[in-house]
């Protein structure tokens, strides 16, 4: 996984290129979920998450909010731990 981060790390203005792309993504999550009425928010939808080859999620139907939420939490920050171990070995 890391030597395909490097990789597309290459071509998109580095990895702090990247982390800012992430942190982008976060920004607009918390925004679209902001914008949920109660209704939208309760309302499930089959959810699939991949990380690398792995689906870390695989169809599993959650509320908007909560999947909004676990991508924030922990989706998310994970992909930026691994950008920021790659930034501090430089």
């Amino acid at each position: 996984m890391r030597a395909g981060l490097v990789e597309v790390a290459r071509g998109r203005d580095g990895i702090c290129g990247l982390l800012d792309r992430y942190w982008l993504a976060a920004e607009a999550l918390t925004h679209v979920a902001a914008k949920l009425t109660v209704a939208q928010a309760a309302r499930p939808v089959p959810v699939r998450v991949v990380s690398g080859s792995v689906a870390v999620i695989d169809q599993v139907s959650l509320p908007w909010s909560r999947a909004l939420r676990w991508h924030a939490d922990r989706h998310l920050p994970e992909h930026v731990a691994t950008l920021s171990g790659l930034v501090a070995r430089g």
